[in-house]
């Protein structure tokens, strides 16, 4: 998996970027989001760090909106220094509770750092520059 699409860093440096993107933060049924736009590209991710319906039960998800692509069943992150993870879409996007916590933690460790980063399927991509890092993300 570390080598799946090392030939998106090539898509990564060329694609056309966003600048001085931030973050949107908002409350939704209790639970924290963070989304970023890039046209009719979405990306939100929802945190749960207090379990809020449950002490069993997490609640976050990361859901990604491929306008080129509308129903892939894979996705990858992939950051400017190379780390990459990829996902398997179910229903619009991925759940912590369904995937590895390490690829889980990952993609939270990409986001949280801000910078430079791509949201990638073999018919789309979003590409996010220059975003606010969120140090104190808690997902």
């Amino acid at each position: 998996m570390k080598h799946i699409y090392p030939a998106l860093l090539v898509l990564f440096a060329a694609t056309p970027a966003i600048a001085q993107t931030e973050w949107e933060n908002a409350i939704a049924r209790g639970l924290e989001t963070f989304t970023l736009r890039q046209g009719e590209g979405t990306v939100t991710l929802t945190c749960d760090p207090d379990r809020v319906f449950g002490s069993n039960v997490t609640n976050a998800s990361l859901r990604v909106v491929f306008p080129k692509d509308p129903a892939p069943s894979r996705f990858v992150i992939l950051a400017s220094d190379g780390t990459q993870v990829s996902f398997t879409m179910t229903d619009g996007g991925a759940n912590e509770v369904g995937v590895d916590a390490l690829d889980w933690d990952k993609m939270v460790g990409i986001l949280s750092a801000g910078g430079a980063f791509a949201f990638v399927t073999g018919q789309d991509a979003l590409q996010f520059e220059d975003v606010t890092p969120l140090p104190d993300l808690k997902c």
